[in-house]
């Protein structure tokens, strides 16, 4: 009598956005390979870019070295919020000019890098760079705790349910192109997680619930700056480049209406 065979695991696979479990010989996950080539070709363009003469454009930084964000106190940063931000972004950061971005629970190291961004010059605003040169570090702190602790801004009401279907496909699947992965852009999920909460190990901002407006001009403006400082900010340029008007439409349509209400 033969003894009884056992089957080996095999590696995890790393969690799909898209949860498809496909498997191509390396057991990693095809989207996953995908937006680590997009970060990689990110690396590489900012390697190539910091060579040349041309400075970079400077809006939109993102930080390029990943770090904890420093522990603050949520009641000193509302005082900080109140005295400082509160005019432009609102009382519970949920303001509804569609120019101004939406601060409630927006991830902690993601606004830090923006405001340290700002206090140095790197990322240039006519608002913003003479509150944040004003800001110590504890201040910076205080300040993102405040935020990040609030509660998700509300959604925007649905307008065009098949816009919004569009622009939900395209967030959680991307586009796979018939011709190359070149041609193809990754689902949005891939780095601001699957409900559009953020990821703050990778400083990726919470982009659910803000206006469409907002979103809007952001994603336009990735797709039109040359360059930037940073290797994620270029990571998002490179999606940017291949979204057409009516992507952009759809996604700020989705996104804006959607409110996962994590943190």
């Amino acid at each position: 009598m033969e003894p009884a065979k056992t089957e080996r695991a095999g590696p995890k696979v790393p969690s799909c956005p898209r949860q498809c479990g496909w498997r191509n010989g390396s057991e990693k996950c095809f989207h996953l390979s995908w937006a680590a080539a997009t970060l990689t070709a990110a690396l590489g363009f900012l390697a190539l870019s910091s060579a040349q003469t041309a400075s970079p454009a400077p809006s939109l930084a993102l930080s390029s070295t990943v770090k904890p964000a420093p522990k603050g106190d949520i009641a000193r940063g509302k005082i900080i919020a109140d005295r400082d931000c509160s005019f432009c972004h609102g009382e519970k950061g949920d303001i509804d000019d569609g120019e101004t971005p939406r601060l409630a629970a927006q991830i902690a190291g993601f606004m830090t890098a923006q405001l340290e961004a700002y206090r140095s010059g790197a990322r240039k605003n006519e608002h913003m760079n003479p509150v944040a040169k004003t800001m110590t570090d504890a201040n910076i702190a205080d300040t993102t705790a405040f935020y990040s602790a609030l509660a998700p801004a509300e959604p925007y009401p649905v307008q065009d349910p098949a816009l919004n279907a569009a622009g939900q496909k395209f967030h959680l699947e991307g586009r796979l192109s018939s011709t190359t992965q070149a041609d193809s852009v990754q689902a949005c999920a891939v780095c601001h997680a699957v409900q559009g909460e953020g990821n703050s190990a990778l400083e990726m901002p919470r982009i659910s619930a803000q206006t469409p407006k907002y979103l809007e001009t952001r994603l336009k403006e990735y797709r039109q700056t040359s360059s930037y400082p940073s290797a994620s900010a270029n990571a998002m340029k490179i999606a940017a480049q291949k979204l057409t008007d009516a992507d952009i439409v759809a996604l700020s349509s989705y996104l804006s209406s959607y409110s996962s209400g994590l943190k």
